[in-house]
């Protein structure tokens, strides 16, 4: 089953077609998530709830819970009339406060308008974009089952007995033991079955698989694209005038693209009144396998390995030697929820001075740093010493900033243990509900 898109809760949130109904009770399920108590609903299949669609408790105040899901976009004066409206209920209710639950986005300053409205009421406001962040949360997932129609993913059945092997020559699993000092039984050995060379398709239109490779860092060949399947059916309108047919099967390819199958109804005299055509598969990669590296020495430093540039950029491509970077210098980033995964496309050009033999391959290292100097993030980046009068290498990397803290994150380029490059970038975070409602307050 394919998994649903990133933000496929956010979507289904905004379009909601389910009814008041469930709103009411997907809403008191994200209260109690957070940590709101003795939430008692009103009259979630309908009648007179005085204003209010359920009352619950938190930190000893009590709160009013009120629901506005309407299907797709709507003003900022159309939730301000419901909130309006609802504020109302919660002050003939008697309570402390209001928690008002929508699946309508909100700006900050849309946010503070409506805290100002409320007055004294404390405030408690489940817009989109906190609603999505709450049901994203793994420990929600039923709840987004149930609700949004978004599978939840299911635990992996406990196997102990060993699972024979399922291919000719595999070995079977060992058995698991479960005790005091148990220990596991070995699986068996698999027989050597080596195959470098993709085979054919077993069916018409099928691609083939892609070539094997041995060596360090290799890349297989990327299997090859399967052809169009066009099925049709015709009736004594769609063949009217046709007298003959004619038909040309394309040719498997062959290290290429697969031919084109083509069908022309003809009148009589040949000319052609339809043509129906099947495109053949996209041709397959060939493997490959990365040429050996080293490690970059002090000699190398000596020589002149140096990094003489670094950007983040919003686009950064290269074609034919030359390089496209567009929006580029980044100094900050915003991020709109935390934690976060930022991504942060990175260009870095390197001088490689005298080193010797022209075409070395240097395996350097790229880090990441949080503002706490924690190391969140390492890899390997290959670069080629150029042969020429001026030696420059270049790559780009979208690397990603993942976590919760703001301040001075660095991306950091490494020869060995020595830092030669070092980007330094801030991270900026959202203003949160309670900072809102804090300076409301004052």
């Amino acid at each position: 089953m394919p998994r649903n898109r990133y933000d496929e809760t956010w979507h289904r949130l905004l379009e909601w077609t389910k009814g008041q109904t469930p709103s009411e009770r997907l809403a008191a399920q994200v209260l109690i998530y957070e940590k709101f108590t003795s939430l008692d609903p009103s009259h979630p299949l309908g009648g007179p709830d005085g204003g209010k669609d359920a009352l619950a408790r938190r930190e000893g105040r009590t709160f009013a819970m009120a629901v506005y899901f309407p299907r797709g976009r709507q003003s900022f004066s159309a939730i301000a009339s419901k909130f309006r409206s609802d504020l109302a209920g919660a002050i003939k209710s008697g309570a402390d406060g209001i928690a008002f639950v929508t699946n309508q986005e909100l700006t900050l300053g849309e946010r503070e308008e409506l805290a100002e409205t409320a007055g004294t009421m404390v405030t408690e406001l489940f817009h989109l974009e906190r609603l999505t962040t709450i049901l994203d949360d793994p420990s929600m997932a039923k709840v987004r089952e149930q609700f949004l129609d978004i599978a939840a993913d299911q635990a992996p059945p406990l196997q102990l007995g060993g699972i024979g092997g399922l291919a000719l020559g595999s070995g079977g699993g060992g058995g698991a033991a479960i005790g005091g000092n148990a220990s596991g039984g070995a699986g068996g050995p698999g027989g050597n079955i080596t195959f470098l060379e993709g085979s054919p398709g077993q069916a018409p239109g099928a691609g083939g698989g892609g070539a094997g490779v041995v060596g360090e860092g290799a890349i297989g060949g990327e299997g090859g694209g399967g052809g169009e399947i066009v099925q049709g059916v015709f009736g004594p309108e769609e063949l009217g005038g046709v007298h003959h047919l004619q038909f040309h099967v394309g040719d498997g390819g062959k290290g290429g693209p697969g031919e084109d199958t083509i069908v022309n109804l003809c009148a009589e005299d040949g000319t052609v009144l339809r043509q129906i055509r099947a495109k053949g598969g996209k041709a397959g990669s060939a493997p490959y396998c990365p040429q050996s590296s080293r490690m970059p020495t002090q000699d190398d430093l000596d020589a002149g390995l140096k990094v003489t540039g670094m950007l983040a950029a919003e686009f950064v491509r290269s074609r034919d030697g030359l390089w496209t970077v567009v929006e580029g210098g980044w100094d900050w980033i915003q991020v709109t929820i935390v934690p976060f995964r930022q991504p942060l496309p990175l260009f870095v050009e390197l001088e490689t001075g005298t080193i010797d033999p022209p075409g070395t391959n240097l395996e350097l290292t790229l880090v990441v740093l949080r503002p706490d100097g924690f190391e969140a993030f390492k890899e390997s980046q290959i670069i080629r010493v150029e042969d020429g009068l001026v030696r420059r290498s270049r790559f780009a990397r979208a690397l990603e900033l993942v976590g919760s803290q703001g301040g001075i994150w660095h991306a950091q380029v490494r020869a060995g243990q020595k830092v030669i490059g070092d980007f330094p970038i801030e991270v900026r975070l959202p203003e949160t509900t309670a900072d809102v409602a804090h300076a409301t307050e004052k």
